[in-house]
């Protein structure tokens, strides 16, 4: 798809959801429209149109799922109140997990900083086996660390991530691309499996892995790396990827393409 036929998609998505933010009456339904408008005027690049979108909205989170899940406990329906509650530690655990690569692109020029959040993103991520609920969560922390470490001249570091990205993409356990239950969330598929675009992806899964594959071979960052045999042998690898299809998508907004 060339870029002024994207342009032309994104341009019809947006009339069609503030459509759906005007019309609906149900609010929760006209917020996430809101929400999806933004980011589709994000990956068009313009910042400041998402910025009089959002900028009014971010207040403190008021969150009923606790409230609700004690009333669920009460009422003998524990199993509401298990998967309820699940469910929005899970949830919590995306939102911190989404916001590091922009975090990483602020602390740039602070690697202090940066190698702080990473070594506690990577307690997280371990400590509740994200790698076994939604593995694809993971590419664009790799991804992200990696560039973080390229720009620092620290080639040994970027590698490992580098390689920890491609053996995830090329693996059989990331597809398909599904919530998967584990020991500690044994619960969580039964409330996400009431909304579908929480727990499908919006496209296929070639296509997906395309764009990720093209993340790495097609980001400029790292042709620093291209005279190292290491390196050379990541390219080999996830070269190997077949295409699903041209595609001239930003590599910055690859993370929309995950599902929860």
């Amino acid at each position: 798809m060339n870029t002024h036929r994207s342009n032309e998609v994104f341009a019809e998505t947006i009339r069609l959801l503030e459509r759906i933010e005007k019309q609906s009456d149900d609010k929760s339904l006209a917020n996430q429209a809101l929400h999806v408008r933004a980011s589709a005027y994000m990956m068009l690049g313009d910042a400041d149109k998402v910025i009089e979108l959002l900028g009014d909205t971010v207040t403190l989170p008021v969150s009923s799922e606790v409230l609700l899940a004690t009333a669920y406990n009460k009422n003998h329906s524990g199993d509401q109140a298990l998967s309820l509650l699940q469910s929005s530690i899970y949830k919590n655990i995306v939102g911190l997990l989404g916001a590091y690569p922009e975090l990483l692109k602020i602390y740039e020029n602070d690697l202090t900083a940066a190698e702080a959040w990473i070594v506690r993103i990577k307690k997280v991520v371990d400590a509740f086996g994200v790698q076994n609920i939604q593995p694809a969560t993971l590419l664009p922390l790799y991804l992200s660390s990696a560039t973080l470490y390229v720009r620092h001249g620290k080639t040994a570091e970027a590698l490992g991530y580098l390689k920890a990205y491609t053996k995830l993409l090329t693996s059989s356990h990331m597809f398909p691309l599904r919530l998967k239950r584990t020991e500690l969330f044994d619960s969580i598929n039964s409330f996400f499996g009431y909304f579908d675009f929480e727990t499908t992806p919006p496209r296929s899964e070639a296509i997906i892995r395309q764009y990720f594959k093209e993340a790495l071979i097609k980001n400029p960052v790292f042709d620093v790396l291209k005279g190292n045999a290491e390196y050379a042998a990541i390219r080999d690898e996830i070269s190997s990827i077949a295409d699903a299809i041209h595609t001239d998508m930003p590599m910055e907004y690859i993370p929309f393409l995950i599902p929860m």
